[in-house]
């Protein structure tokens, strides 16, 4: 979705940048052979992306989110548990990577994931656009940048970014209703 996208490394470009790259993994793997050591690597590499976008999003996203609109919040925090269930089943070892359950599990991954970007694109981004200035929205681009650059291999492991990374946990309160943020 680019139609309400205003600056490139604003908070919103960059969720929207990390959704483009999702879904052209995405329609790699669709396309990729059923079964296959290269399907198997790419479903892999889905996971491991899908982790890192998902803690991002708990990090920076929904923190904001909370204060702006609790319904929304809480539908799409229900739709990363559900991902976040069917990817540990995927991870668990129970079943072999070149399965057809496991290839069930994915698309049915895939299928979830792509419903819950289009719910952000259309209802969650606009919001922010709506309560937060372009000057703001880029430093909590920047500050994803930053986190992302910095985050750690496995993201279901670590439930808080470094803080001697470089990003304090100041920077991290993405809260509108502080003095530092001009809600509108």
């Amino acid at each position: 979705m680019t139609w309400f996208r205003a600056v490139e490394n604003d908070l919103v470009g960059v969720i929207l940048d990390d959704h483009q790259h999702l879904l052209e993994l995405f329609r790699e793997f669709d396309c990729e052979k059923a079964k296959s050591k290269r399907k198997t690597d790419m479903a892999k590499h889905i996971i491991k992306q899908l982790a890192l976008h998902d803690w991002l999003e708990v990090q920076f996203l929904y923190p904001t989110m909370q204060k702006i609109d609790c319904t929304a919040t809480h539908h799409a925090l229900d739709a990363h548990m559900e991902a976040e269930t069917l990817i540990e089943q995927l991870l668990s070892g129970d079943m072999d990577p070149e399965s057809e359950a496991f290839r069930e599990q994915m698309s049915t991954l895939i299928t979830d994931v792509r419903r819950h970007m289009m719910d952000e694109e259309f209802n969650i981004l606009p919001q922010l656009r709506k309560h937060f200035t372009v000057t703001e929205l880029v430093n909590r681009g920047e500050l994803w940048e930053k986190a992302k650059a910095c985050a750690p291999q496995n993201p279901r492991l670590a439930p808080a970014l470094s803080l001697h990374q470089g990003i304090t946990a100041a920077q991290l309160d993405l809260n509108p209703a502080a003095d530092e943020l001009s809600a509108h």
